[in-house]
């Protein structure tokens, strides 16, 4: 088997890949341009990825599909629900009737501290 890598791969297809050779598998890593003249501003034109990064992009891209069941396992970790519980805290508006303090903005500051004076 001979495959090109270019480092938009999941890690399943990789696999499938490394595994469809019956006595060699090549993989060919994709390190230069397309010859596009305007990939040439992109970053990852500039300072490309080295082989070991991309390759850890690959295996860190799980598009497994999961099950309802592993789903729900998974959000009711207490981990995860502290999680979520925190950021219902974030997002809620203050209880009625307290108030954050006044901070003066510029128009306060511009008054006078004492009335008759300018």
């Amino acid at each position: 088997m001979h495959g090109l890598v270019t480092g938009q791969e999941s890690r399943q297809q990789l696999y499938t890949m490394l595994t469809r050779g019956r006595h060699a598998n090549h993989l060919y890593l994709q390190v230069v341009g397309d010859g596009d003249p305007h990939s040439v501003i992109r970053p990852d034109t500039i300072a490309p990825c080295t082989p070991t990064e991309t390759l850890q992009q690959i295996l860190a891209r799980d598009e497994a599909r999961v099950s309802a069941n592993t789903l729900l396992r998974a959000l009711s970790t207490p981990a995860v629900r502290l999680f979520q519980a925190v950021q219902r805290l974030h997002r809620r508006p203050p209880p009625r009737g307290r108030t954050a303090p006044r901070t003066p903005d510029r128009a306060d500051a511009r008054r006078p501290s004492r009335p008759g004076r300018a």
